[in-house]
């Protein structure tokens, strides 16, 4: 009776100290919030040059296996996307990066390596490490 108490009790502990397994990490949630709707882009700095205006009505729409489509009036581009970590041993928002890839213009001015410096169920913002030059704003269609 002894040891099965013991058992028990140990077996308890080990439920209640279990991690959390419903919390999503930083990557999980920047990723559900990308892929949740369309997005409007509404503010890019390249460099210290305003370039909001050539992406006036541009929409990006981020799939879930890392295929985005920009949408720029009647033209469509597909390209890509991927969340790297720079610092897996630490669940940061400001570690990760959103690397886009396209090669059709307008939206090949936003392959970058991007900072996530904000993150909101309806807008995103995103910079360069290191500058103060370059940002790129998202906000929910």
């Amino acid at each position: 009776m002894k040891r099965t108490s013991i058992f028990i009790i140990f077996c308890l502990l080990g439920i209640s100290c279990s991690k959390d397994e419903s919390s999503p990490t930083q990557q999980e949630l920047v990723s559900n919030i990308l892929t949740s709707a369309s997005w409007n882009i509404t503010y890019q700095l390249d460099n210290g040059v305003d370039q909001s205006g050539f992406f006036d009505g541009s929409v990006l729409t981020f799939g879930t296996k890392t295929a985005v489509t920009g949408t720029s009036g009647t033209t469509i581009v597909t390209g890509s996307w991927e969340i790297l970590d720079t610092d897996s041993q630490v669940d940061a928002l400001e570690d990760l990066r959103v690397v886009f890839n396209f090669s059709t213009p307008p939206f090949d001015d936003l392959n970058r390596n991007w900072q996530v410096t904000a993150l909101e169920q309806d807008r995103v913002t995103f910079g360069l490490p290191g500058s103060v030059q370059s940002a790129l704003i998202i906000q929910k269609k």
